[in-house]
């Protein structure tokens, strides 16, 4: 009888395999440093943009647009420049009330908590993936947040935003995340 490896198998795989890809650009010790957290929420960023399909007119850049007044300090300065199947990593502050168009992914900061649900609407349906790290914001259709949980970084994933998008998200990383509605 012929016997396939088991999800659980697949999935710890899976998860040694984006672990390998994290310590790359984190010190070895960084989860377990608070101060470190924003250089491991960016790689987690980084590693997420691995696993969309992004659309073809997306060219030879990809633009990470933060809105709000930035957690990361210079966290970002790590992924900046980096390739993401072949198209360079941009990262953009916008200002204000400023438009997402041109963005591809789009990190909302707590800081915007009271304008989060104006922007999730502005952005629904278009291939913008939405990003945060605040309680509640999956629930209220940011895409992927991130979250700490004894003392690590994970994630929450909103399936139903993902599919409104219109963005193609490889299963091996919705398997990772948290579910939320």
């Amino acid at each position: 009888m012929l016997a396939f490896p088991s999800f659980r198998c697949c999935r710890i795989a899976f998860q040694a395999m984006l672990a390998g890809a994290l310590l790359g650009l984190l010190p070895a010790n960084a989860q377990s440093r608070p101060a470190e957290e924003y250089e491991v929420k960016a790689a987690y960023i980084y590693n997420f943009a691995k696993f969309v399909d992004w659309p073809s007119s997306v060219g030879s850049r990809l633009r990470l647009c933060l809105v709000g007044p930035s957690p990361f300090g210079g966290a970002l300065d790590g992924i900046r420049g980096r390739l993401v199947k072949e198209r360079a990593l941009e990262v953009v502050q916008l200002d204000g009330d400023a438009s997402a168009a041109g963005c591809q992914m789009l990190f909302v900061s707590a800081a915007e908590e009271r304008n989060l649900d104006r922007i999730v609407a502005r952005t629904r349906g278009s291939d913008i993936l939405l990003l945060g790290d605040s309680e509640g914001f999956a629930q209220r259709g940011i895409m992927i947040n991130l979250y700490v949980e004894e003392g690590k970084v994970r994630f929450e994933i909103n399936l139903p935003a993902i599919r409104r998008s219109g963005l193609s998200v490889s299963s091996k990383l919705l398997s990772l995340g948290r579910l939320v509605e």
